[in-house]
């Protein structure tokens, strides 16, 4: 399932779909190498939408979960909490080298 978000307790229409898969295509050419991204996004009873993004990568897992009342909106937190750990993550790889 490999580039793919799993939608749990709501559908998303296309629109949101498709961005939801554009966001996920860039994390994966951003992220390691040899990494496989997962992503997924659950409503509660609330209404409000958790998006959670992981990387597993043989130099170590990246993650991120945020929560709004927009599908979107939590997607592309996430989205921007990953990307900077991702990048941090380029700035120090080899430094200890």
């Amino acid at each position: 399932m490999e580039n793919q978000v799993r939608y749990k307790d709501f559908t998303p229409n296309k629109s949101e779909q498709q961005v939801c898969a554009s966001i996920l295509n860039l994390i994966n050419e951003l992220a390691p190498s040899d990494s496989f991204v997962q992503a997924k996004v659950k409503q509660d009873a609330d209404g409000t939408y958790k998006a959670s993004i992981l990387i597993n990568a043989s130099c170590g897992d990246f993650k991120s979960e945020c929560s709004d009342n927009s599908l979107l909106s939590s997607f592309k937190k996430a989205q921007h909490d990953i990307l900077n750990d991702v990048k941090e993550w380029k700035t120090h790889r080899f430094l200890n080298s």
